[in-house]
């Protein structure tokens, strides 16, 4: 059987070649401005998986091992401490399931654009208290990115159902 730093190996080069394939179909059709998502995405994939195989190639040709240090057993990295209460876990899940049900709520009154601004407004201040400056950084970004996609992709976001905003 091959060694755990070959297997890494050989699994970064397909999902190199992978990225590759999916980049080369993408810029194919970048004239229609459906496919400036994909690609942008496919383009960093195939950076970000091009860097780790050639970086595992190197460390082979080396003689190093490309796994050693590594976290291989992802339970205990996700929990290292103390177990946690199964009522805080319970709380927890809820607050997120109701966060995730407020955004549709709150786009039938309001355009979707500006409702997800408030929305993560929102989630930054009260479920991860973050400070007021973090929060107007992260909303500016967040509406700068989310509105280049909307004119880049050309998606025509539907009014507020309710309202008839937008």
């Amino acid at each position: 059987m091959p060694s755990l730093s070959v297997i890494r190996v050989i699994s970064t080069g397909v999902v190199f070649l992978v990225f590759l394939g999916a980049a080369v179909i993408s810029l194919g059709g970048v004239s229609s401005p459906t496919y400036w998502f994909p690609a942008f995405i496919a383009i960093a994939g195939v950076l970000a998986s091009g860097y780790s195989f050639g970086h595992d190639l190197s460390a082979i040709r080396a003689g190093e091992s490309v796994v050693d240090g590594e976290v291989t057993d992802l339970g205990a990295s996700v929990e290292d401490g103390e177990p946690q209460d199964s009522a805080v876990v319970r709380r927890r899940v809820r607050d997120w399931i109701l966060w995730l049900i407020a955004l549709p709520l709150l786009s039938l009154v309001l355009p979707f654009f500006y409702a997800s601004l408030i929305w993560v407004a929102a989630v930054l201040r009260f479920a991860g208290k973050r400070t007021w400056i973090f929060i107007a950084v992260s909303v500016i970004t967040f509406g700068v990115v989310l509105n280049v996609l909307i004119v880049l992709l050309a998606i025509h976001v539907p009014p507020a159902l309710i309202t008839g905003w937008g």
